[in-house]
């Protein structure tokens, strides 16, 4: 898909985050010094609201203390702001930061602005894509002549594309990008999507006390099905909610363009199986209106296994008491509980507890 091609020299670039062309000048800070003011110059078409809230960086305001200086943090805020204006279009703008010392231990921080022109999109053209339609392409990156060119709209949008072709089997899609820029922006968008992928061999190292099928019956991908990011995602957050791993890791371990398949490895570490803990805490609660709140003490442990039977299965036992001063010996309250949770009921991976308590 295309709209009115014009003739102009095509600048490559890579949508990333663009360096910005400023620089924090050099004084004398004294130590301990905190920012009592920060005022923008040369910001015309965004009021100083506007790019306050971009700022993780804040000024002295009655009782709030103002912000250490840090001049890293400096740079990083100057960065903040060119890309805030390319977002809209800006795309020669650049941000300089003047620090100057004001009373005592105060500065001030002044950011000059040189908007630079405005860009709009003028042209854009889509090719080399069969399997996801121009239509989604324009909708995801906001592709329309007559807008402020967005680097940061279109990079986003790249990303989303990208993620869907993973979910229907395509992860080896590449994507292109390249811009012309005059007194306006033509945009080309070029498309490699790859050949559609399936699953191949799906290899799960075994782990000592948890019996092999425990793992496999929490994989929702297997041998033969189409290549879905999703899929591997979910298998990883189902793994991971056993509580039987610290860690739950799925790569692929060959990715051959020439053979549309992707063999996974799951990479687990192993947590540990019992944990024993304890608590303890002090609180002021009133037993009535108007009273005086009194000095409430408790105290809490349990004992906990993740793996009855290396199958998955969780116990629990917790007891709690707690006491009011000043009759420190005398427990107002006591509970005990037990819990058994079944990980897995009738076949079915719907977690049950079972709590009985005192």
């Amino acid at each position: 898909m295309s709209f009115r091609p014009t003739s102009r020299k095509i600048i490559y670039f890579a949508l990333l985050l663009v360096p910005y062309f400023g620089y924090s000048q050099d004084v004398i800070i004294p130590e301990n010094a905190e920012i009592a003011e920060i005022v923008f110059r040369g910001n015309a078409n965004f009021s100083d609201r506007q790019l306050l809230d971009q700022l993780s960086i804040h000024e002295k305001f009655l009782i709030r203390k103002g912000s250490p200086y840090n001049k890293r943090q400096l740079l990083r805020e100057d960065l903040v702001l060119a890309n805030y204006y390319r977002q809209y279009g800006y795309l020669d703008v650049t941000v300089v930061d003047l620090v100057t010392q004001a009373a005592g231990k105060s500065i001030r921080v002044e950011f000059q602005i040189n908007e630079g022109k405005q860009y709009y999109l003028e042209y854009f053209t889509i090719s080399g894509n069969s399997i996801i339609p121009d239509s989604e392409y324009m909708q995801r990156l906001l592709l329309q002549p007559g807008i402020p060119f967005s680097r940061y709209t279109i990079q986003n949008g790249i990303q989303q594309i990208v993620r869907h072709y993973e979910t229907i089997g395509y992860p080896y899609v590449v994507i292109q990008d390249s811009v012309a820029v005059d007194d306006s922006v033509d945009f080309f968008l070029r498309i490699h999507e790859g050949p559609l992928t399936h699953i191949g061999k799906v290899e799960i190292p075994p782990q000592p006390g948890i019996k092999p099928e425990i793992i496999k019956r929490e994989i929702v991908i297997k041998s033969g099905d189409i290549y879905n990011i999703d899929l591997i995602e979910e298998t990883q957050r189902r793994l991971f909610e056993t509580r039987l791993f610290n860690g739950v890791l799925i790569s692929p371990v060959s990715r051959d363009t020439l053979i549309p398949t992707v063999d996974l490895k799951v990479r687990l570490i192993v947590s540990k199986f019992r944990s024993v803990d304890f608590d303890f805490g002090l609180a002021q609660q009133s037993i009535a209106t108007y009273t005086d709140p009194l000095l409430n003490l408790k105290i809490a442990g349990g004992w906990r296994h993740k793996n009855l039977g290396n199958v998955g299965r969780q116990l629990q036992v917790r007891i709690s008491a707690s006491t009011r001063f000043p009759e420190i010996y005398q427990p107002q309250k006591f509970r005990g509980d037990l819990l058994y949770t079944e990980p897995w009921l009738l076949n079915f991976r719907t977690p049950t507890t079972i709590n009985p308590f005192y």
